[in-house]
C-alpha cells in the first residue's frame, strides 16, 4: 500500500500541483510573513487532509469515490459553520481539489477527474471563497494566537489538575481512550508524513468528555511552532546546543508533544500540565523512541530554550513560560532516569534494538524482514519468556492489563474499525467500550486456557500467543 509520503511525491511532480505553487511564489511578501515554502505548507495541510479523508471514509485510497469525498467536505462545511472559521473548508478545497484530481487522473482512487471537479464546483457554489488561495492563507494565519494555544490565561485550570492522577480514575478506561504503544521510526527521527495514519500514539482520543477535535487548531499550532523552531535556530542559543540536537531531532520531539498532547489530551502548549508532559516523556519517549542517552539528556534543555523563544516573541505570558519550563524540567529528569531501565522499553523497541545489535541495517527493510523471518520463533519465545503467564497475574490487575496489551493479537485494534463490525445486532447497538472489554476478556481467556493445558499436559509446547489467537 502506497504511503502518503510516496503519493505526495508523485503529486508534487504533477501538473495539478504546479499552478498553486506558482501562485503562492508570486504573492509578494507572503513567504516573509508565513516563513514557510509552498512545498512545506501544502504538504502539512495535505497530510492532515489525507488522514482526515482516510478516517472519514474508513477505506483505502482505492475505494475513495467522488461521492465520499464530497460527503466529507459537506461535513467539514457543517463543522465550519459551528466553529466560525473559514479555514476548515478552505484548506480541504484549496489543497484537496488538485490533490484528489491528481489521484483520480492516476487511477489511485475510484473516481474520474470530472467527478472531482463536479464535487468541488458544488462546494464552491455554496462557499465561493473556499477555492481561493489568498482567502485560505488569510484564514489560516490571521486567527489571533490567543485562540491557538499561546496567550490564554488558564493557569488556574493547570493548577487544579496538575497533581491529580487523572488516569487512575476508575470511571475512565484508559485503554478505551488511546493506544499507548507506538510504531517506531527506524532511527527515532522525525515522524514521517504518513505517521498520522499509522502511529497509534497519534490517534485521536474520541472521549466525549474532551472538547471537539479540530484538525485546523493542531495544524495552526504546528505551523506556528515550525516558525518558532526556525527562529530558535537563528539565535545564539542554538550555537551552544549539544551536538546531538539537530533540526530534525528537535522537530521530532516538538511534533510528538504537539500531536500527542492535542490528539490524546486535547491540550495545546498554553495548557500543557506537568502530568501530561510526564506521561508523554516518560511513556512514549522512553518506551518507543530510539533516542540515545545523550539525546534524552538534551531534550529538557532544548525544550526550555524553545519555550524561552516563545516568550521572547510575545506568544506566551512570562508566568506561563516560567511555569512550563518548570514542568518540562521536572518531566525531563524523570524521563532521563526512566530511559536508563530497559524494562521501560516497549516490545517493539526491544526487538529493534536486538535487530540493531545483530548488525542489521535499520534503513534496509528487506534485511529487517529477512532477519525477523529467520528468527521468528526465537523472537516469539524470547519475548514470551519475558512476559510469563502464571496464576498470580489474575490477582494483579495492573500486571494483567500489561500482559493483555502485550499478547493482544490485534495491536493496531483494527477490530474497532467500522468495517470490522455491524452497528446493530438483535436490537443491540455496537459500543466501543463493550468491544474493547470483550476483546481484552478474550485475551484473558486465552491465558486461562494456556494455564489449564500446562497443568494437564506440561509436555505441551504451544505458546501463550497460540491460545490467545
Amino acid at each position: 500500500m502506497a504511503t502518503f509520503k510516496s503519493i505526495w511525491a508523485g503529486f508534487k511532480a504533477s501538473p495539478e500541483y504546479q499552478p498553486l505553487k506558482t501562485q503562492y511564489d508570486q504573492m509578494d511578501g507572503v513567504f516573509d510573513i508565513i516563513g514557510l515554502s509552498w512545498d512545506n505548507l501544502s504538504e502539512t495541510v495535505g497530510n492532515q487532509l489525507d488522514a482526515a479523508l482516510s478516517d472519514y471514509i474508513s477505506k483505502s485510497h482505492a475505494d475513495w469515490t467522488a461521492a465520499s469525498i464530497g460527503a466529507y467536505l459537506t461535513q467539514v462545511k457543517h463543522d465550519d459553520d459551528i466553529d466560525g472559521t473559514q479555514f476548515l473548508v478552505e484548506g480541504p478545497v484549496v489543497i484537496g481539489e488538485p490533490y484528489c484530481t491528481y489521484l483520480a487522473r492516476t487511477k489511485q482512487i475510484n473516481a474520474k477527474p470530472a467527478d472531482i471537479s463536479k464535487v468541488m464546483a458544488e462546494i464552491k457554489k455554496e462557499n465561493p471563497e473556499a477555492g481561493s488561495l489568498p482567502k485560505f492563507l488569510l484564514a489560516l494565519f490571521s486567527t489571533p494566537v490567543e485562540t491557538e494555544g499561546f496567550m490564554d490565561d488558564d493557569d488556574d485550570f493547570d493548577d487544579d489538575f496538575d497533581d491529580v492522577d487523572f488516569w487512575d480514575n476508575p470511571d475512565l478506561d484508559s485503554d478505551d481512550d488511546f493506544v499507548p504503544s507506538v510504531d517506531l521510526g527506524q532511527d527515532g527521527s522525525s515522524m514521517t508524513e504518513d505517521d498520522f495514519d499509522d502511529d497509534p500514539s497519534t490517534r485521536v482520543n474520541r472521549d466525549p468528555k474532551l472538547p471537539m477535535w479540530q484538525p485546523s487548531r493542531l495544524l495552526r499550532v504546528n505551523l506556528q511552532y515550525s516558525r518558532l523552531m526556525k527562529i530558535y535556530q537563528e539565535r545564539p542559543e542554538w550555537q551552544n546546543r549539544p551536538e546531538v540536537v539537530t533540526a530534525d531531532f528537535m522537530q521530532n520531539v516538538v511534533e510528538t508533544l504537539l500531536v500527542i498532547g492535542y490528539n490524546r489530551y486535547r491540550k495545546l502548549p498554553r495548557s500543557w500540565t506537568k502530568h501530561m508532559l510526564v506521561e508523554i516523556m516518560t511513556g512514549d519517549f522512553v518506551a518507543d523512541r530510539l533516542y540515545s542517552q545523550e539525546e534524552y539528556a538534551a531534550i529538557g534543555p532544548m525544550l526550555t530554550d524553545l519555550i524561552s523563544i516563545v516568550g521572547s516573541e510575545q506568544m506566551m505570558k512570562p508566568n506561563k513560560v516560567a511555569q512550563l519550563q518548570r514542568y518540562i524540567h521536572e518531566a525531563a529528569e524523570k524521563m532521563v532516569e526512566a530511559a536508563k531501565d530497559p524494562n521501560n522499553y516497549s516490545v517493539d523497541k526491544k526487538m529493534i534494538l536486538k535487530i540493531q545489535a545483530a548488525g542489521v541495517d535499520l534503513n534496509d527493510d528487506d534485511s529487517i524482514n529477512n532477519y525477523v523471518t529467520d528468527h521468528k520463533n526465537d523472537i516469539s519465545s524470547e519475548y514470551e519468556n519475558g512476559f510469563p503467564i502464571t496464576a498470580a497475574v489474575f490477582d494483579d490487575p495492573e500486571q494483567l492489563a500489561k500482559l493483555i496489551d502485550f499478547y493482544s493479537p490485534d495491536q493496531e485494534r483494527d477490530y474497532l474499525n467500522p468495517d470490522a463490525h455491524v452497528e446493530t445486532f438483535e436490537g443491540r447497538s455496537w459500543h466501543r467500550k463493550d468491544a474493547i472489554k470483550t476483546h481484552r476478556f478474550a485475551v484473558e481467556l486465552g491465558f486461562r486456557a494456556y494455564l489449564d493445558q500446562q497443568q494437564k499436559h506440561p509436555e505441551n509446547t504451544a505458546r501463550v500467543s497460540d491460545y490467545v489467537k
